[in-house]
């Protein structure tokens, strides 16, 4: 069960990083497709695992999927007219059409069911990697890789800044010509991931390190000297 969450985890998220960030549909669509068909497989051979404990950390989630479900569900249009009283647009046409006893909240039900698959998605990759964290071999291999993807994107960028060769794989940009942007569109989302992947690198660095006879110089210790760059008033 956990090398499958592992494994979709895994490639998911690589997939989701290397084609545009995300934004091409056809590629992030099968990045829901793996998503969908790995916690199915997970839950039904999730026979001995202890529900109780992830149930506890589920409410948000549940909540925010049952709210958005609740949005598309056919409700009376007396129900409505009192849950939307200010579009007065939507109240108009209601009351054109008297032929309709029962509507959605959703004005735009599409673009409603559209996010939530995305938003059960994004649930399923919570659970996902909460599940391997709670393994030691999993989470450091998770961990390593996102490292890795980090780095990956980071060395992308600078040859894309350095060398003016501002293209994502066959893909020529067409804005932001004059910044780094990896494999992403948006040079916002670009600098997100380096920065998610930035505390993982200096965590496994200091732990690493913590590892290691205490047999270093004082003063020398990475430990000590990370500690204490990061402890300088000026980036306080």
């Amino acid at each position: 069960m956990l090398k499958i969450a592992e494994a979709s985890l895994i490639v998911c998220v690589t997939a989701a990083v290397l084609a545009f960030g995300g934004t091409e549909p056809i590629s992030f669509a099968i990045v829901k497709i793996v998503l969908l068909g790995a916690a199915t497989v997970v839950l039904f051979k999730a026979k001995n695992y202890e529900w109780a404990s992830s149930w506890r950390g589920a409410a948000v989630p549940a909540g925010l999927i049952g709210l958005v479900c609740f949005q598309l569900l056919p409700l009376p249009l007396g129900l409505l007219r009192w849950l939307r009283p200010d579009n007065l647009a939507w109240n108009a046409n209601s009351a054109e059409n008297t032929d309709r006893t029962f509507s959605s909240l959703s004005i735009a039900p599409h673009d409603t069911r559209t996010h939530l698959i995305l938003l059960v998605c994004c649930a399923i990759a919570f659970f996902f990697a909460r599940m391997l964290g709670k393994d030691r071999e999993s989470r450091r291999r998770l961990v390593t890789w996102l490292m890795t993807l980090g780095t990956f994107e980071a060395l992308y960028g600078l040859m894309q800044y350095l060398s003016g060769w501002q293209n994502i794989f066959g893909y020529v940009k067409k804005y932001n010509l004059e910044e780094a942007t990896g494999t992403y569109i948006n040079r916002n989302h670009f600098a997100g991931l380096l920065e998610m992947a930035i505390p993982f690198s200096l965590a496994l660095v200091l732990y690493e390190n913590a590892k290691r006879p205490l047999t270093t110089v004082p003063g020398r210790n990475i430990n000590v000297r990370i500690k204490a760059l990061l402890g300088r008033r000026n980036l306080s």
